[in-house]
Formats: C-alpha cells, structure tokens, sequence
C-alpha cells in the first residue's frame, strides 16, 4: 500500500513538473503567425487548467472562443483544441465556411490578383461578394513571415507594392475573416 501510494505521489509530482516546463516553454515561444499564436495560447490555457484540474475562468473562455470560432483554415489546428475544450459545436454558433453555398453562388464568385508579376501596383477585384464587411490582402515572404497587410475597401482595389523588393512572394486574400485565395506573386523592378 505504501509502495503505490509512493508511486502514485511520484507520478503526481512529475506531471506537476512536467507541467512546469511546458508552461515556461511555451512562454518562450513568441509566434508571429495566427496559426502559431492560436497554438500558444490554447497550449497555455491547457496547460493552466486541464492540465491542473482547474475551471477556466471567464477571460480564459473568451480567449478561447476567439479562437474556436475561426475557421481551421485561417486560425490554425488550435481551432479543434479550443472547440473540445469549450465543448461546443460550430454550427450552433454559424461558423461561416459550414454553411452550404449553391452552385450559382459560387459561380458568380471570382478573385483575380493582376499583373502578376507586378512592379508597383497589383489591383484585386472581388466580383461577386456583394455584403463586403471586411477584405484585406496579405503578402508573405519565402519563409512564411507576413511582410504586408491592407485592407481592401472597394471590389476593385489598387494595393502599392512598390515598397517590395524583387523576388517570389506569396498572398492571401481574406473575406469576412475567410480565406479566399491563396497565389505567388512575383515583383520584378
């Protein structure tokens, strides 16, 4: 009896050091990247609750919600973790992405980025997203680091690019928190 209440004692104090580490690992880490943000802050709220036996409390639940409530595309795997931790379900909150398009709706759709390759300016247009609320282009570098960001206002939108340098990037464009479209583009000079 003594042995397993020692081994069991022993075990509760690794997990609880173990817990440790990974809490102060996980502080180290400084993302950069949605995805990779999501990640950290799921891990870090697990890791102070589940973990430990312990309630969320009400910040933790929101931040939590935040992020369950994205789509995987965008917000990352920690959109999984978030959902079955909160225990919720997407489509009772209409997560967008789950609701069923017709086949019309998604022809009359289209994203065109040009010219590709560009030199100063590329033009965006949006043709068929009538109740635009909220548009922006994201271009990344090689590596994945987000290098620009703008907010698109109109269907047909101007972005200056004339900041880049030459070489190989890539973009997203996102629609109502949605991603739409995902290209290279080139800048020549």
């Amino acid at each position: 009896m003594c042995i397993k209440l020692f081994n069991f004692m022993n075990f509760k104090l690794m997990s609880f050091a173990l817990c440790l580490v990974s809490f102060n690992f996980c502080d180290a880490i400084n993302p950069q990247q949605l995805i990779h943000q999501n990640r950290k802050t799921v891990m870090k709220i697990y890791l102070k609750t589940f973990a430990q036996d312990k309630e969320l409390d009400s910040a933790q639940t929101a931040q939590l919600m935040d992020i369950a409530l994205m789509t995987p595309y965008i917000g990352g795997d920690a959109v999984y973790s978030a959902r079955v931790m909160l225990g919720i379900d997407p489509d009772d909150y209409g997560v967008p992405y789950r609701l069923i398009e017709t086949e019309t709706q998604i022809e009359k759709k289209s994203i065109k980025v040009y010219p590709n390759p560009a030199n100063d300016n590329v033009t965006v247009e949006l043709m068929g997203y009538d109740n635009l609320q909220y548009a922006e282009i994201q271009i990344y570098g090689l590596v994945g680091n987000l290098i620009f960001n703008k907010k698109i206002t109109e269907n047909v939108s101007n972005v200056s690019v004339a900041e880049l340098k030459s070489g190989l990037y890539f973009y997203n464009v996102i629609v109502n928190n949605n991603c739409i479209a995902k290209e290279k583009l080139i800048i020549v000079k």
